[in-house]
């Protein structure tokens, strides 16, 4: 079991697309998806809070997941290793830690 959300600026807000994906092995598995919107002046040129919210959202996903199912997802953050030298490299020990 695995959640994730990635962002996109899509116009005038950005699209958080969130999934939780269930992975059966040797049995395939199967993925639900949910999209919710942010206004784009939230996150002007603050993105590392936009990092922090997708995280937020996965968290926050996961948690119903463990209170509704009882089972603990991982949970998948888009960010780079700290040695890699991008961008969410300087706080990925910050979020996961998060």
């Amino acid at each position: 079991l695995i959640v994730g959300t990635d962002s996109h600026l899509h116009k005038l807000h950005y699209k958080f697309i969130t999934v939780v994906c269930l992975y059966r092995v040797g049995k395939g598995g199967m993925f639900y998806r949910a999209i919710s919107h942010a206004p784009r002046e939230q996150f002007k040129g603050n993105q590392k809070g936009r990092m922090y919210y997708e995280a937020g959202i996965s968290i926050e996903t996961a948690n119903w997941l463990v209170e509704t199912t009882g089972y603990s997802p991982e949970i998948h953050l888009d960010v780079s290793p700290k040695h890699k030298g991008n961008f969410t490299s300087a706080f990925s020990d910050q979020l996961k830690g998060y």
